[in-house]
């Protein structure tokens, strides 16, 4: 790619010339390094159902922008959770990346040896008790109180827009997936995976998981062709679970090389895959992804996403989580790190439209001033520089007084002139985007951006004329630039 000439503001606040964007240029700053080719860049995504709506939302939206538009390359797939909620099954592409499928177990998997849980869940059973889940659960520090009660129970990050439940394996029982699941697959279309054409691409799985202090739980990582399972690698030795202490680390990622020559599906998992390695209890797989062993780009993650949350109940939710959120961010930095780049993330919020009042953004900016406080906090105390941080918020898109969310019209208008207003004096190197001044609400029912199912939503479908992420991240990425 061609280097552009950069202009530097030395992370002072944006000028008022630039249209849209107020705050700091840190922000703006790492998306042109990113476009450059002089960096790496991170994006965590946080906030309502626009997160992930219609399996896509504004995290996919920034894959497909990044890459589609501007061509730079992922340096990995999203970070993801071990395991999920909602059962046996797969996703394709959808809030994740074009052409990567995440596939997981539910409790009575067929084909599977041994059951595998969900860590949330195992931590919050009575009828058995799984006391290693318990510890776990303690060490990260994530809340579940009244778990059974729908409407007063606290919860850890939402994901998905299902709980983030990790994958746990109970003390002294062998598990293996008979059915190839707990995985992360790349399609042969995935640039990842073929490289310049012909494959023979230098890659790595890396593993979060939990240690425990006890118990003999072991497992190892492998890599394999998806058609064929012909193995790619293997963990040569088994890890072992049992630290003297319960908390998380990282496994030693497992490098290996894409297939050659005729690009194939590949896939990764902690699992086995009924290879004669199988996981024993107790154990648990907090996050995992594969990266390009030496390669800058970006990734675009979900570390919140559940529909229906205000702003409020976005900062509540985030503060349920301790070092379940240490352990995402410390493992995006040093993967990272690890394939060439510096460490930078930037967390991008959208919110707003659930819960809101006319009341000049004051929920919006108490919120956002705890997630920004949250966040900081926790990258601190995992060992990043807060140089390597930054925020974008942006308050949920506008819609007509004659559609489907008519409060929400005339709410926004004082809210989002509360938060741009507050941007120039916020914490941290944060900035705000006014999604209103490039899309107004005419201009998203005009080109057909807004989802079928109402205007709280935008348009999902993959064409590129009528997505409305597409044209939201897009807008982010944009107005940066015009702001670096």
């Amino acid at each position: 790619m061609r280097p552009r000439p950069l202009r530097r503001l030395n992370d002072q606040q944006i000028p008022p010339t630039a249209v849209g964007v107020y705050g700091k240029t840190v922000a703006s700053r790492f998306i042109s390094d990113l476009l450059d080719g002089t960096d790496s860049l991170d994006i965590v995504c946080i906030g309502d159902s626009n997160i992930g709506s219609g399996n896509y939302g504004y995290t996919h939206g920034f894959n497909r922008v990044l890459n589609y538009s501007y061509g730079i390359p992922w340096y990995a797939t999203p970070l993801f959770p071990g395991s999920c909620s909602d059962g046996p099954t797969s996703r394709v592409g959808t809030d994740f990346q074009p052409g990567v499928r995440v596939r997981w177990c539910g409790n009575a998997q067929v084909g599977s040896v041994g059951t595998v849980r969900t860590l949330v869940e195992a931590s919050v059973s009575t009828s058995p008790t799984y006391t290693y889940a318990q510890n776990l659960k303690t060490a990260l520090g994530f809340d579940t109180t009244n778990y059974n009660n729908s409407s007063t129970r606290r919860l850890p990050v939402f994901q998905w827009g299902v709980a983030w439940y990790g994958a746990f394996v109970d003390d002294a029982v062998t598990y293996t997936s008979g059915a190839s699941n707990n995985l992360i697959e790349l399609a042969s279309t995935h640039p990842l995976n073929y490289g310049t054409g012909a494959g023979g691409t230098a890659l790595a799985y890396r593993v979060v998981y939990g240690t425990f202090n006890g118990g003999s739980g072991q497992f190892k990582l492998r890599a394999a062709n998806n058609s064929t399972l012909a193995n790619l690698n293997t963990t040569a030795n088994y890890i072992t679970t049992n630290a003297g202490v319960d908390g998380y680390a990282t496994a030693p990622q497992l490098n290996f090389t894409s297939p050659a020559t005729t690009p194939t599906a590949l896939i990764c998992s902690w699992d086995g895959m009924n290879s004669g390695n199988p996981v024993t209890g107790p154990f648990a797989c907090l996050y995992h992804s594969i990266i390009n062993q030496a390669g800058k780009g970006f990734s675009s993650s979900t570390l919140m996403y559940q529909a229906g949350r205000s702003p409020t109940q976005i900062a509540d939710q985030l503060e349920y989580s301790e070092q379940l959120i240490d352990s995402f961010l410390k493992e995006l930095r040093e993967r990272q790190v690890s394939a060439g780049g510096s460490g930078r993330v930037l967390v991008f919020v959208n919110m707003g439209i659930n819960v809101s009042t006319n009341d000049n953004g004051a929920a919006y900016i108490a919120a956002a001033n705890r997630i920004i406080a949250r966040i900081q906090n926790r990258w601190v105390l995992t060992g990043g520089s807060l140089g390597n941080l930054a925020f974008v918020f942006t308050v949920t898109h506008p819609t007509q007084s004659t559609g489907s969310e008519p409060a929400w019209a005339t709410n926004r208008v004082g809210i989002a002139a509360g938060v741009n207003a507050w941007a120039s004096s916020a914490a941290g190197n944060t900035c705000v985007v006014d999604m209103a001044s490039y899309y107004s609400a005419y201009r998203l029912a005009t080109e057909t951006l807004y989802d079928a199912g109402g205007q709280a939503h935008l348009n999902a479908t993959t064409s590129a004329q009528s997505n409305g992420y597409d044209a939201a991240a897009g807008v982010v990425i944009s107005s940066l630039l015009a702001s670096a």
